[in-house]
């Protein structure tokens, strides 16, 4: 579940982060994130606690960079508390 779990986080965060998207697009790009969040928080408490591992893990390694990105860093904080009402 790990895995699974890193690749839905960076994949959520990539797509809420792409801001090069047509206008045209906007309306079903920001419902296409609603739905995920929607769907992501049915989830059981084993896969939530599998989903603030991977969010965790993912501003652990862009913190590791001499670097990191404040903008990524910002997302994954901001969809933690979202999905989960926690900072």
């Amino acid at each position: 579940m790990r895995h699974l779990s890193d690749a839905l986080v960076f994949a959520i965060v990539y797509i809420d982060m792409r801001g090069d998207v047509e206008e045209r697009y906007l309306d079903e790009h920001m419902a296409s994130l609603e739905m995920l969040s929607k769907m992501l928080a049915q989830c059981s408490e084993r896969e939530k606690r599998a989903l603030r591992a991977a969010i965790e893990r993912a501003i652990d390694r862009e913190l590791e960079k001499e670097k990191p990105r404040m903008e990524l860093l910002d997302r994954y904080r901001s969809w933690m508390k979202d999905l989960f009402g926690a900072p």
